[in-house]
C-alpha cells in the first residue's frame, strides 16, 4: 500500500478552512451570507464580493485536484466527476452542513467524505465492481437523520443547532 500526498494536501486544506472560517473577519462573512444575504448585505458585508471569492476558491481547488488527478495517472478525462454533485452534496451533509446555509464547519465535510469514501469502497468487490448497494447508501445518507455531525453542529456564537 502507498501513501498519496494528496491525503496530507486534503488535510492541509481542511485546516486552513477551519483556521479560516472560525479565527477571520472573511469567515464571518461567509457564514454571514449563507445565513442570509440581505441581512449580511444590511450590516455592511460585501455579498457579492464574498461570493465572487468562494466561487474562485472552489475553482481553484478543481484545479489543484484536477492537477494531481493529471500527475497521478499521466491523463485526465475532461469528464471527470460530473454527475457527482448529489454525492458532494452528501458527503457534506454527512459531515454536518445544513442545505439551508449559516451554519456548519470546514471539518465536517471532512469527515463526511471520508465516511462516504469508506463506504462506498467496502460496498465494492476486490476487483472494483459495485456490488448494487450504493444507490441505497444514496438513499439512506441523505436522510436527516443519518447526519453524523449534524447533531452537534454548533452556530458561530457556539449554540447548539435546534
Amino acid at each position: 500500500m502507498s501513501f498519496k500526498i494528496t491525503i496530507v494536501y486534503w488535510l492541509v486544506f481542511a485546516a486552513a478552512a477551519t483556521w479560516l472560517l472560525l479565527r477571520t473577519k472573511f469567515g464571518n462573512w461567509i457564514f454571514a451570507v449563507g445565513g442570509n444575504k440581505d441581512s449580511a448585505r444590511a450590516v455592511g458585508v460585501p455579498v457579492g464580493l464574498t461570493k465572487i471569492a468562494l466561487f474562485m476558491g472552489v475553482g481553484a481547488g478543481a484545479w489543484f485536484v484536477g492537477m494531481h488527478l493529471l500527475f497521478s495517472f499521466n491523463t485526465v478525462q475532461s469528464g471527470e466527476g460530473v454527475g457527482n454533485e448529489f454525492l458532494y452534496i452528501i458527503a457534506a451533509v454527512i459531515g454536518g452542513c445544513l442545505l439551508t446555509g449559516g451554519y456548519g464547519s470546514a471539518i465536517g465535510p471532512v469527515i463526511g467524505a471520508f465516511i462516504f469514501g469508506m463506504v462506498s469502497r467496502a460496498s465494492s468487490t476486490p476487483t472494483g465492481t459495485p456490488t448494487g448497494s450504493r444507490p441505497s447508501w444514496e438513499r439512506c445518507s441523505s436522510s436527516p437523520p443519518s447526519s453524523i455531525c449534524g447533531s452537534a453542529a454548533r452556530r458561530p456564537g457556539g449554540d447548539l443547532i435546534p
